[in-house]
């Protein structure tokens, strides 16, 4: 089940997505429990942040400055922008220019997120194959943490 989580495109239809939404959900609101965090005290994640949305961080459509050198083949960013290693929780929705900029000019607005999962990706420098790889991983690894 964990290989088939973080190696399908679940962020390529609909049914994926919802998929998507609540897993981070759950996993975020875990590690907020695990860190004894005020905002999660008792609180389930709608109560915690009512708003979510799923966002790709590498854009599904973006212009070739936000896909940059780190992805200029787009065989490889359709490979890799609809993995779950590739989604992350946002609480506002961001406009659809906003969620097509660069990863280096999103990191600002991830850092300010309640979500932790997503507040952790400012500390990256690029998004790239190995970040995308590395996100899927510690989405795993929480998966395994709350149900083994």
């Amino acid at each position: 089940m964990y290989s088939a989580v973080s190696l399908n495109s679940l962020g390529s239809n609909a049914a994926g997505k919802r998929l998507c939404l609540a897993l981070l959900k759950r996993l975020n609101l875990s590690v907020l429990l695990h860190r004894g965090s005020e905002k999660a005290n008792g609180d389930s994640a709608e109560a915690i942040a009512p708003s979510a949305y799923l966002e790709p961080i590498l854009p599904n459509k973006a212009t070739k400055k936000a896909w940059g050198d780190v992805w200029p083949n787009k065989a490889d960013r359709d490979v890799w922008a609809p993995k779950l290693g590739n989604l992350c929780l946002v609480s506002k929705p961001a406009p659809t220019k906003e969620m097509k900029l660069p990863f280096v000019e999103k990191k600002g607005r991830y850092a300010a997120e309640i979500w932790p999962l997503t507040a952790k990706l400012c500390e990256r420098e690029v998004w790239d194959d190995i970040a995308i790889k590395e996100s899927s991983a510690t989405i795993v690894g929480l998966m395994k943490s709350i149900w083994e």
